[in-house]
This record gives C-alpha cells, sequence and structure tokens, in this order.
C-alpha cells in the first residue's frame, strides 16, 4: 500500500512468522517442497483500501491494468542458516 501521507510505495513489513510456517510445512510434507520470493504489483486492477480492514464486505474497484510478477531465486533453508549458531 502506499503511503498515506507522501503516496509513495513500500514494502509491508517482513513477517517472521509467514516464512517459518512456510519452512515447517515444507520440511513435514511427505513430497518435496520449494520456497521462491514472490513480488506481485496489481495495485491499479484492484486497489485495497487506504487502512488494512477485516470486515467482510469491504468495497473494491476493479480495473484493467497491466501487472508486475517477480519470482526470485529459489531459498534453501538449510544453506541460508548454515553460518548460524541458533
Amino acid at each position: 500500500r502506499p503511503d498515506p501521507s507522501t503516496g509513495e510505495w513500500h514494502p509491508a513489513p517482513f513477517d517472521v512468522s509467514s516464512v517459518d510456517n512456510m519452512r515447517r510445512l515444507v520440511e513435514h510434507s511427505s513430497v518435496p517442497g520449494h520456497i521462491y520470493p514472490l513480488s506481485l504489483l496489481c495495485y491499479e486492477v484492484m486497489p485495497p483500501p487506504q487502512q488494512v480492514e477485516k470486515q467482510i464486505g469491504e468495497r473494491r474497484t476493479i480495473s484493467f491494468h497491466g501487472v508486475g510478477l517477480s519470482v526470485a531465486p529459489e531459498l534453501n533453508f538449510n544453506e541460508l542458516t548454515a553460518g548460524c549458531e541458533t
């Protein structure tokens, strides 16, 4: 979401618990799993409300516009944490 005071875009805060939950799901799965960082820009198609709302039925306006998608290389938890002691 854009900053309400400046209108500039900024990433959402990093949510460690979400990433850790995905790692746990992959590790405990009966089939191999893969984790890829993904970024999607679709603000012009269906902009979110100015504030985060948890109510059902919030009004959304839909339009036609291009989107941006970026996928980074796969994350391997064991390789990323090899140098960490805890």
